[in-house]
């Protein structure tokens, strides 16, 4: 209908309510958050216990934990 609150594409995951203008943008979100969900990174920080997808976003994190800045 081209106006851009128009979405055609629901996710049917639980617990999700992001709607897409395409099909094409709906399985790329399916495939990045819903799919293939095993986090392999984990935080060895004493007490934390979260994980992540990627060993970036774990490097980022543990910052939080050191007070050093993410980036240098």
């Amino acid at each position: 209908c081209g106006e851009e609150t128009c979405f055609v594409c629901r996710c049917t995951a639980e617990g999700c309510h992001q709607k897409f203008g395409t099909k094409s943008n709906l399985k790329k979100h399916v495939q990045r958050k819903h799919e293939n969900q095993q986090k392999l990174y984990s935080c060895d920080f004493e007490g934390c216990g979260k994980s992540f997808k990627k060993h970036q976003q774990l490097k980022v994190h543990l910052c939080q934990h050191t007070n050093e800045p993410p980036f240098k």
